[in-house]
């Protein structure tokens, strides 16, 4: 059986691992590697803790941690800043055309529930990926 230390280590090691894997990937691809790496130093934080290992190697893995969930969540950020632009404009768009239609004394149908606002998602991002929103726990990031 090995040490704790030891499978600190190794945990560490593939969360660096699964951080270096995100260069060149598609953004789906990358956000996938940022989770595993964020469940890689997930692991080994409660490792350290439970195995009682010096301070110095506790505090490597809060730091790859806090690194891991900073990364995960701005490759979140990007993609909502996008979305919400997407259904803003949107939503002005429609406004406009209706004000529009009542200026011109049309009797056009002018509903604004969330299909002609924009604001229904397919589900799936530009790859083809889940996009649904990730729910943040105060451990990890975890799908919905």
């Amino acid at each position: 059986m090995s040490s704790p230390q030891v499978k600190v280590d190794i945990l560490i090691r593939e969360c660096y691992a699964a951080l270096r894997r995100t260069d060149g990937k598609s953004r789906a691809a990358a956000r996938r590697e940022y989770y595993e790496a964020l469940t890689q130093a997930d692991r080994a934080l409660e490792l350290a803790l439970e195995g009682g290992l010096d301070g110095g190697l506790v505090r490597q893995c809060e730091i790859l941690q806090g690194f891991c969930e900073n990364s995960l969540r701005s490759a979140y950020a990007a993609k909502f800043d996008t979305y919400e632009r997407l259904v803003y404009e949107r939503a002005a768009a429609a406004a406009d055309s209706s004000r529009d239609s009542s200026d011109s004394g049309s009797d056009g149908d002018n509903d604004s529930d969330e299909e002609s606002s924009g604001c229904v998602s397919s589900g799936t991002d530009e790859e083809g990926e889940d996009d649904r929103p990730r729910e943040l726990s105060s451990k990890r990031l975890r799908k919905v």
